[in-house]
């Protein structure tokens, strides 16, 4: 089975001051050669015929950096090509990669005799399958040069890899920062990357020319980077803040539970003050919570608080206070009678108060079991009424209420109006 690669223009890499020399690790007819890929293809040299000993070698890649760019950042030193395979062009610029494994790689020529250079990248490569890899056209070389230096420690900047992305093409920085990449294929808008483990990479577009040195980008800046310190990635944040006890001395503040909740989610922190009322909540989801400050014996302080990753933020409670006796509803009114006690048609209502009310309801009816129907609510213990008939009889009922209810009915009341002569 065949299958076609798709190439990209992108450069193979000498390390440092010279070609990079490339092993071969494959055994020819080896057991293991008849479960791995195959790669074939063709490369061409403007003005020749006889295109034959032209080296073509492959390196596996991620796509983005060689085997051999990859450890050169993990050790900070050169490395030495990490070629699978190699194989050599006859008369027509063909070639057969065998016996490699499946994966990605970057392949790189050379000419016989030496000038001329070029690569081909993003090459897959499939068990037992032949890969078609499109026409790779060797040029004459350029070199790159410029500086590359860490932002944060500008005299410690040995060892920073720059590399033409896709490709094993590469440099590496001295003690200063200059780098000098050799034996690159001259081609446009190669994608050229410095990196350091633990330092965001810094990128540039270059072109490169025969015989030329390239030392500023695309846009006419001089290749000079500067690479920053790479920021851990934070997915939670945290909240600190203080929890105090109404008239407490300082030190007397420990043990306030502090805790964070939410509807959206049902995600819940916990925590406690030390003895100057301090806490911190951490490793929080970032979202909007209702914030609680509780502690037995005193009343709850509530709050909201928002938590963005990678920040810490503020919540101070306001004092918690402590509680008072639990409040009850308030005991059934007491001596509940009318002034006069019989025949007026507009009663003085009154009665005694309840301990813990703040509040009555009156309620009158024509029958002694209702339906009764109010006719003061208030703060008050008395109530003038009006507007009864002549002879008739009325019933008195009245209750107390505070903030925790309402309590019992009182007794019912009867009072009976006289009768009028006209």
């Amino acid at each position: 089975m065949k299958t076609r690669a798709r190439c990209t223009t992108t450069v193979l890499v000498s390390l440092g001051l010279g070609l990079l020399v490339l092993a071969s690790c494959s055994v020819p007819g080896s057991s293991s050669e008849s479960n791995s890929g195959v790669i074939q293809g063709t490369i061409a040299i403007a003005g020749q015929s006889d295109l034959s000993g032209a080296i073509v070698t492959a390196e596996q890649t991620d796509g983005v950096k060689t085997v051999s760019i990859q450890q050169a950042i993990a050790s900070r030193g050169l490395q030495k090509g990490m070629a699978v395979v190699k194989a050599t062009t006859d008369s027509s610029g063909a070639y057969t990669l065998r016996g490699l494994p499946s994966g990605t790689y970057s392949l790189s020529a050379t000419s016989k005799d030496g000038l001329s250079k070029g690569f081909c990248s993003s090459v897959s490569v499939s068990q037992s399958s032949t890969t078609q890899a499109l026409l790779m056209t060797l040029t004459e070389t350029g070199l790159i040069k410029g500086t590359a230096v860490l932002k944060d420690a500008p005299s410690s900047s040995l060892g920073i890899v720059v590399f033409v992305a896709g490709t094993s093409y590469s440099a590496m920085t001295d003690a200063s920062g200059n780098f000098l990449m050799s034996y690159v294929p001259a081609g446009k808008n190669y994608t050229l990357v410095a990196t350091m483990s633990g330092y965001d990479p810094a990128f540039a577009t270059v072109n490169v020319k025969v015989n030329s040195t390239t030392t500023k980008d695309n846009n006419n800046n001089l290749l000079a980077f500067q690479l920053s310190r790479s920021k851990a990635q934070v997915t939670t944040g945290s909240v600190a803040g203080t929890a105090t006890l109404s008239g407490a001395s300082s030190g007397q503040n420990a043990g306030i539970f502090v805790y964070l909740t939410t509807d959206l989610t049902g995600t819940s922190y916990i925590g406690a003050t030390n003895s100057n009322g301090t806490f911190t909540l951490s490793s929080v989801a970032p979202g909007t919570y209702t914030a609680t400050a509780s502690k037995p014996g005193y009343d709850d302080q509530t709050s909201t608080v928002t938590v963005v990753a990678g920040e810490t933020a503020s919540l101070v409670f306001t004092p918690l206070q402590a509680s008072g006796p639990a409040l009850t509803a308030p005991a059934a009114p007491t001596g509940l009678a009318t002034n006069p006690s019989f025949g007026s048609t507009s009663p003085m209502v009154s009665w005694n108060a309840s301990d813990g009310a703040t509040g009555y309801v009156l309620s009158r009816a024509t029958s002694a079991t209702g339906p009764f129907a109010t006719i003061f609510t208030g703060s008050a213990t008395s109530f003038q009424d009006s507007g009864l008939a002549a002879d008739s009889s009325y019933y008195y009922e009245v209750q107390a209420t505070n903030s925790a209810g309402s309590s019992p009915v009182s007794g019912v009341l009867t009072y009976t109006t006289a009768n009028q002569i006209y």
